[in-house]
């Protein structure tokens, strides 16, 4: 079995903490403060731990505010970065040791105080905490390689937020999960990236989402196979230098060694590829953990994010609950049946009910589109309220029952509906699942 991500046992409770880095939270409704705060505070324990400092006791004035407006962040980014990092909604500055977030993806006041803050946006409190942190930690942290500051960003935000209960594991929550889908379409393009292209800072045609995600994983490779601590105390006692990313690479490639791996570049791979991902998002927005699933999306793209659970070519069944929030566009989408030729998806909104589409993809001559197989007005789906709904396959026929409202009955004869189920959400929408459970008969 695969080891798991390692993980320090630390409890930090909401409203009982203080992080010593200033958190100023902007327009956020104030019961999510506390949260904020919680996250920050838990990366500075987290942080303690993995590094043997006592974070918190390192005083250097170190702040991080969030944004509820994308344009005021941008505003600060001009002035601290001239806009260096619009792209990234959010970022750290060690010169004036500052941390800006962004509210992703972004929601208007009342939703937000209805589902409270995105798990991206948590991610990016968590990941510039961590950032400030390490400056704070290392002397020569201007002196870090990018694998190195990205890469315990990345992997120890999520520990911290792990440890308040916040994310689910690395294969059972979408933004990990997808992650891991990510290395590994890297590894497919890419086929001789290994331990030493990450090490050597290979960038070259490698998107920024592409790297973080690897150099997270391998954070995660080194904690694993008990190379980490000999790698970061070295780190460390290298001091600084126009030799120093050398020097750390031959540190860590004898970390590693030590450890007992002889081949490292098979041995992270074989990681890689042992994990079992349960969800592949496109355009992130779907947190899995807890009983209430939130789902959000950015104002340009939809989001789908597919369930590695297949539905086959025999009978089956979905049931659960949805509650769709006023927004610009208020339709959440419930997908069947991915094969290479298409899939099928169940709109749901309050001003129109649901509709049933048939997605087919392109194949060969034919362009992409989208066929309407069935479209029915429902009284019971309301805006902001909890929605039944059970969808069943028997042999020919679709069959989606909302609350105790008629059955909308579909002939999906010829429609191939054996591949992965998923769940979707439009662009500037809002919602929220619970209790999604398919069984297969």
């Amino acid at each position: 079995m695969l080891v798991r991500w390692m993980m320090v046992v630390l409890c930090v409770c909401a409203g009982l903490v203080r992080a010593d880095i200033e958190v100023r939270v902007g327009e956020f409704p104030p019961e999510q403060q506390d949260e904020i705060r919680a996250i920050v505070a838990q990366v500075e324990q987290t942080c303690s731990e993995f590094f043997g400092v006592d974070v918190a006791s390192i005083v250097d004035n170190a702040s991080i505010e969030l944004h509820m407006q994308y344009k005021d962040y941008e505003r600060v980014d001009r002035e601290l970065n001239d806009g260096a990092f619009r792209r990234n909604w959010s970022f750290a500055n060690f010169g004036v040791k500052q941390g800006h977030v962004a509210l992703q993806p972004p929601l208007e006041y009342s939703v937000l105080r209805e589902v409270g803050i995105p798990l991206q946006t948590k991610l990016m409190i968590a990941e510039v905490s961590v950032y400030l942190c390490t400056d704070r930690a290392f002397n020569n942290s201007a002196s870090h390689p990018e694998w190195l500051r990205q890469g315990l960003a990345g992997h120890l935000g999520s520990v911290a937020l792990r440890e308040l209960g916040i994310m689910g594991e690395l294969e059972s929550e979408p933004w990990t999960s997808e992650e891991i889908h990510t290395i590994r379409r890297l590894f497919e393009d890419k086929p001789n990236y290994d331990v030493m292209s990450i090490l050597d800072g290979e960038e070259e045609d490698i998107s920024r989402g592409r790297l973080a995600s690897a150099r997270d994983a391998f954070i995660g490779w080194l904690i694993d196979i008990e190379a980490f601590d000999e790698m970061i105390n070295e780190a460390r006692r290298l001091g600084g230098g126009s030799t120093y990313e050398e020097r750390l690479k031959q540190a860590t490639l004898d970390a590693i060694k030590n450890a007992g791996v002889d081949s490292p570049e098979l041995t992270f791979r074989t990681w890689i590829d042992a994990f079992e991902p349960e969800w592949n998002e496109t355009y992130r927005s779907l947190t899995t953990h807890g009983d209430v699933w939130l789902h959000t999306a950015w104002d340009s793209n939809n989001a789908y994010c597919w369930n590695r659970q297949e539905l086959g070519d025999g009978d089956w069944e979905m049931t659960g609950s949805v509650k769709i929030y006023k927004r610009d566009k208020a339709q959440l989408n419930i997908l069947l049946g991915r094969t290479d030729e298409g899939f099928v998806s169940v709109a749901l909104g309050p001003s129109f009910g649901v509709t049933v589409f048939d997605r087919r993809y392109a194949q060969g001559d034919q362009k992409s589109r989208w066929i309407r197989l069935k479209n029915q007005e429902l009284k019971s789906l309301e805006m902001g309220e909890w929605v039944d709904f059970k969808i069943s396959k028997r042999r020919s026929r679709l069959i989606i029952k909302i609350n105790r409202e008629r059955p909308v009955m579909i002939d999906v004869a010829g429609i191939n509906l054996d591949g992965n189920w998923g769940l979707g959400c439009q662009n500037k929408s809002a919602g929220e699942w619970r209790d999604v459970v398919v069984k297969v008969k």
